[in-house]
């Protein structure tokens, strides 16, 4: 077994592969995430990039009630083909417009408005 699959398997890291039903969408990962946000604090001791921090605390969600993906255009997408970007309260919907089910997840806000879902209200969806 290869180092990163083991490293998987401890729930140290979370690997992110892309979209699709082809051969090739599993050989290699898109993405390689802390399994858990409170890891990046840990290990770097200083402060983690809070971007990287939203998408480890995001994916880290996600993987506990479904399979996530990387899909092209945003950063997740879970099974029944929903799409999921994720940034801070200023963030636009452009990124994720013209997709049909697509949701922007927002730091920084406090209730959800149109496509905007609050990250603290994450673990409501599922």
């Amino acid at each position: 077994m290869k180092l990163p699959l083991l490293l998987e398997e401890a729930r140290l890291i979370s690997l992110l592969y892309p979209s699709g039903n082809s051969l090739a969408t599993l050989q290699k990962p898109e993405k390689i995430y802390m399994d858990n946000s409170n890891l990046m604090y840990a290990l770097t001791g200083k402060t983690a990039q809070i971007g990287s921090v939203r998408e480890t605390f995001v994916n880290n969600q996600f993987n506990i009630v479904t399979n996530v993906k990387h899909p092209k255009s945003a950063d997740f997408e879970t099974e029944g083909n929903m799409i999921f970007e994720v940034g801070e309260s200023g963030k636009s919907l452009k990124q994720i417009s013209g997709l049909p089910i697509a949701y922007l997840i927002k730091d920084k806000i406090e209730y959800p408005v149109s496509n905007a879902i609050a990250l603290w209200m994450i673990r409501i969806l599922y």
